[in-house]
């Protein structure tokens, strides 16, 4: 029998990153569960450990884990290896399936801020998920090509010790390379149309405003005709106000995806 909780510790390009397997309790040993792969946001803020262990209670196991170059993941931290790192753990939840005794057809995304990025260009470059829910994503590429304010404060938390990078412009080198492909309207354009996307965004959000991160994604896959479906609370950027309020939003939208 497995326990409920367990460490993990997964090779991405050569370093090692560090997570946790959550498990529902199984009523029936033989039964299997759906699986959602926690994207947390920006390092030294929220890692949205509450939300995980109400998805649990939920009825599903749940995977996070923290990047290359953050929060004891060896490495370096770059908005690439974001993506990198989120088909690597996809990955391995799949090899690991039969014996987490979770349903590989039934793997869901939960992204939020730039963990809402990760997602959103994973499954534009080819990650393959039954659905995903994105809180309150952050449009990186926007706001190093038309709000440049915004892209340096976030670059400007390397001072604080938040992230491992090797230089000083490592995250912006990375970013002027990828900005164009990046912007969600861009990445909008490769994603399933086959799927169901839940967003969650706050009205009051100061650091990832609706109407520049949200609201033109949400337009692009509604004109190519994906399952859109879109729910905003009165509240910030990681829904103080609301945390129950949101859980209970989540849970829905993963029934509906079921």
């Amino acid at each position: 029998m497995l326990p409920e909780d367990m460490g993990l510790v997964i090779e991405s390009h050569g370093s090692k990153i560090y997570g946790r397997l959550l498990l529902p309790a199984f009523d029936d040993l033989k039964s299997t569960c759906p699986l959602v792969l926690m994207l947390h946001g920006f390092p030294g803020i929220e890692q949205n450990i509450d939300l995980a262990q109400l998805l649990r209670m939920a009825g599903y196991a749940v995977v996070h884990f923290s990047y290359r170059g953050v929060w004891g993941s060896h490495g370096d931290y770059c908005l690439s290896h974001l993506v990198e790192d989120t088909f690597t753990v996809a990955a391995y939840i799949r090899e690991h399936a039969i014996s987490w005794r979770v349903n590989p057809e039934k793997l869901y995304l939960l992204g939020h801020s730039m963990g809402g990025f990760a997602a959103v260009n994973a499954m534009a470059g080819g990650l393959n998920v039954n659905g995903a829910v994105i809180m309150t994503p952050y449009n990186i590429a926007h706001s190093y090509l038309f709000d440049r304010p915004a892209f340096e404060t976030l670059t400007s938390c390397q001072d604080n010790g938040y992230f491992r990078t090797p230089s000083r412009d490592f995250i912006e080198n990375d970013v002027r390379e990828h900005a164009e492909q990046w912007l969600f309207e861009k990445a909008a354009e490769k994603l399933d149309t086959d799927i169901f996307y839940g967003f969650i965004s706050g009205s009051k959000d100061l650091v990832a405003p609706p109407d520049v991160h949200v609201y033109p994604l949400l337009e692009k896959l509604r004109e190519r005709g994906a399952k859109v479906h879109h729910t905003e609370l009165c509240d910030g950027h990681t829904f103080p106000a609301n945390r129950l309020r949101l859980a209970e939003q989540i849970v829905s939208y993963l029934k509906e995806m079921e």
